[in-house]
């Protein structure tokens, strides 16, 4: 019986993912409230990021339980930042963040990704199936940053970061989609 689920639950998924859930982001974010700038700090290093994102970062449910999936606007990531200290949102929004700290220290800027991914939900808890990560590389090694914390393992590979970090390993990604640290949608890096 799962298995018949597997399928259209990664179709449905897959193109809110890909269609609905940036346009979806942008009106909700209108009803936010918002401040003008976001301020990050200079980072310098990994270590720099890492230590930010654990004094900055919260996960917290989005909306409705997860069901209104979207994510922030940097408006909304610097009124947080400015009026709480923190920012608060599930995975898609700490990656969001984590992706634009790390252009400062990525190889280049087409080297820094918020990855959504889908694994199998006829293998895991459906609430568990659907992931957004940041992946960057460095000084030529690629990283994790999953829920606000960077993987303290080093990746080879886009591919092997991916595939091999706490998250997605030994399991089948069933969906996946790059974008960028502007959210635009970008292809997969060979790399």
């Amino acid at each position: 019986m799962k298995r018949l689920f597997v399928r259209p639950y990664v179709a449905v998924l897959g193109s809110y993912f890909s269609r609905a859930k940036l346009p979806l982001s942008r009106m909700v974010d209108r009803t936010r409230p918002r401040s003008t700038t976001l301020n990050l700090p200079q980072f310098a290093s990994v270590e720099d990021l890492a230590e930010w994102m654990q004094d900055h970062l919260r996960w917290r449910m989005d909306r409705l339980r997860g069901l209104l999936d979207v994510f922030p606007s940097l408006e909304h990531v610097a009124w947080q930042l400015k009026h709480k200290g923190v920012v608060e949102d599930d995975c898609d929004g700490l990656a969001f963040v984590a992706a634009r700290g790390a252009l400062q220290i990525a190889d280049f800027p087409g080297d820094v990704y918020v990855v959504t991914m889908v694994l199998d939900p006829g293998k895991l808890p459906v609430d568990r199936a659907a992931h957004v990560i940041c992946v960057f590389r460095r000084q030529s090694k690629w990283y994790v940053v999953s829920n606000g914390k960077i993987d303290a393992r080093q990746y080879a590979s886009f591919r092997d970061a991916v595939t091999q970090n706490e998250y997605s390993y030994g399991h089948e990604i069933k969906f996946l989609e790059a974008r960028d640290a502007n959210l635009e949608r970008v292809g997969l890096p060979d790399r």
